[in-house]
């Protein structure tokens, strides 16, 4: 039999680690309150833990000698998807390539955001939406590092006055004075820059 103060001490030690364990869960912020970078560590934090798993399971379950790759885990959070690779090297390398050549056919063939992600969906093959905006964005930075780009005043904003007169289809004043500041203006790139990113013997 159990003595009174042992019992005692039990319910205590349960009632404290359930106390702790409902602070961590309240220290959680859900994902629709957290930025990007805090859903991407999250991300990789569950592939680790995925990955940690998946090599402990395989050691029951398949023969010393096969050779067994975890290759990607893919998982939505609130419908927004994410997809990880564990591939490196030569094969990581390739799958860059192949995300920028889908980058390019989406461009160049217009496809829009929701056509494309439909599109993932069904093909598995394909990378998420989320992960060709994020290489469409990282390809943009580093062609904005390259070719330096800089903005040019095409026409006198005091001819655009006349625009605020007519009625707007478009009532926030915030948005309607972004548009008009906007208006007019052009973008200057340096044709060296150009020519040097094609032709990199120019540098020399």
């Amino acid at each position: 039999t159990l003595s009174g103060p042992l019992v005692f001490g039990l319910q205590l030690k349960s009632v404290k680690k359930a106390r702790e364990s409902r602070k961590r869960g309240n220290l959680i912020k859900p994902a629709i309150n957290c930025t990007s970078s805090t859903l991407e560590k999250r991300a990789k934090k569950i592939a680790s833990k995925v990955r940690a798993s998946f090599n402990n399971d395989i050691k029951g379950v398949y023969h010393q000698s096969d050779e067994i790759v975890l290759k990607s885990v893919e998982f939505s959070v609130n419908k927004l998807d994410f997809q990880l690779d564990y591939e490196e090297g030569e094969n990581q390398m390739e799958k860059g390539h192949q995300l920028q050549s889908i980058v390019k056919a989406i461009d160049q063939g217009q496809i829009p955001r929701d056509s494309y992600r439909d599109l993932a969906a069904t093909e598995h093959h394909l990378p998420r939406e989320n992960t060709v905006s994020n290489e469409r964005i990282a390809i943009t930075k580093h062609m904005n590092k390259i070719i330096k780009f800089s903005l040019v005043n095409m026409k006198d904003k005091n001819e655009l006055n006349n625009i605020t007169s007519q009625e707007p289809d478009i009532m926030n004043p915030e948005i309607v004075q972004e548009v008009i500041n906007t208006m007019g203006l052009g973008i200057r790139r340096n044709a060296k820059d150009i020519l040097v990113y094609l032709i990199p013997q120019l540098q020399k």
